[in-house]
């Protein structure tokens, strides 16, 4: 055809190689528009990585992933609201603090003092600020649960060996250091030892308490010169034959009235007051007491139930000497009568049933 200009096939052939060779190059040498770091490469890892737990939530319309208190991530699906599904919020126990400028301590168990997890459950979930220890494997569990020694009470002095001095100085100074019923177990002569105790401690501690427990006033008056606090060491029920009193609660102000600053804390017996810590623990309250101290030691019930901890934990709570800290959590449920849905609304009968529920960030800190 007129002006047309013919190649021979080996030419055309020779074109079509470089230009596709042109255009291999370009593509490989391209870069993406958007890269991924390195630091976005080990984020994208490390939420990967993470622990995750999925929850459905009917007011959510698209999944999301959300960071919990823990550093995990929270999958948030949604779930299509209809009259069958409801959400209710609920406030759950969570833990229990001490308030400001009040003791609220403890004798533990045997079997708690061996574990520092079980120690720590009485610091972290039911608000003892303060703990009673011997001073072997028993005071390293204590410091290992978060107890510091100026809120420890050191025990097992015995003011008859003298050696209470080796003993106590292998350890850094405590609050407090307690030695029981003088009196009660040796007589009125426990006086003398009881007073080169006392300023033994005075000299070596002088910022630490010298405590004793006994178990009347009578008993406490041949001590009282040598030593910072009494506590009262009798726990009356009914029909103890060393009480003439239902519990102990006259008694108390019986030591308030004969020691008055020198009876500012005592002990509430695990092993016979559960009955009466209400009447108790506001009696404490009522004589303007600084310390509440649960003497658990001889708690039978410590190791297969926490009740006789969270009864006293509720009403140290209820008159003032700790605060409670609930989460709110969210509970979903379904109802089980549908095609059509006929459940109440208002109500959380037989017809609901729960199929999900999950914690949520927010707390709240309530008195009684």
């Amino acid at each position: 055809m007129k002006g047309m200009i013919y190649f021979p096939s080996k030419v055309i052939s020779l074109i079509f190689t470089i230009t596709f060779i042109l255009t291999l190059s370009n593509c490989t040498n391209e870069q993406p528009t958007q890269q991924i770091n390195l630091q976005e490469q080990k984020l994208l890892h490390k939420i990967e990585n993470k622990n995750t737990n999925t929850y459905h939530d009917s007011t959510k319309v698209d999944t999301m992933r959300i960071p919990d208190d823990n550093g995990n991530f929270v999958i948030v699906e949604p779930l299509a609201q209809s009259s069958c599904i409801k959400d209710v919020d609920y406030w759950i126990f969570e833990k229990y603090i001490p308030v400001p400028d009040k003791i609220v301590g403890i004798w533990p168990t045997e079997e708690r003092w061996s574990n520092v997890e079980r120690i720590k459950e009485l610091k972290e979930k039911w608000g003892f600020n303060y703990i009673f220890t011997t001073l072997g494997s028993y005071y390293d569990n204590c410091l290992s649960a978060g107890y510091l020694p100026d809120h420890m009470l050191g025990g097992g002095i015995d003011v008859y060996s003298g050696g209470y001095s080796q003993y106590i100085q292998s350890r850094p100074a405590l609050w407090g250091y307690y030695t029981d019923e003088p009196v009660t177990n040796h007589g009125a002569g426990a006086q003398y030892p009881m007073s080169t105790a006392y300023q033994w401690f005075k000299q070596n501690y002088p910022n630490s308490l010298f405590i004793s427990g006994e178990t009347t006033p009578l008993m406490a008056s041949f001590i009282i010169d040598y030593i910072d606090i009494i506590f009262c060491t009798r726990y009356c029920v009914d029909g103890d034959y060393f009480c003439i009193y239902p519990d102990q609660r006259p008694l108390w102000t019986d030591f308030k009235n004969a020691f008055e600053e020198k009876f500012s804390m005592t002990w509430i017996g695990a092993h016979k007051d559960l009955s009466q810590y209400d009447d108790l623990i506001g009696h404490a309250k009522n004589l303007g007491l600084k310390a509440i101290w649960l003497y658990q030691y001889q708690d039978d019930t410590d190791i297969s139930s926490d009740n006789n901890i969270s009864s006293f934990a509720l009403y140290a709570w209820k008159w003032g000497w700790l605060k409670r800290v609930e989460r709110k959590w969210i509970y979903t449920y379904e109802c089980i009568n549908q095609n059509p849905c006929d459940c109440d609304p208002y109500s959380l009968g037989d017809e609901w049933i729960l199929i999900n529920k999950y914690p949520t960030r927010e707390t709240r800190t309530i008195d009684y």
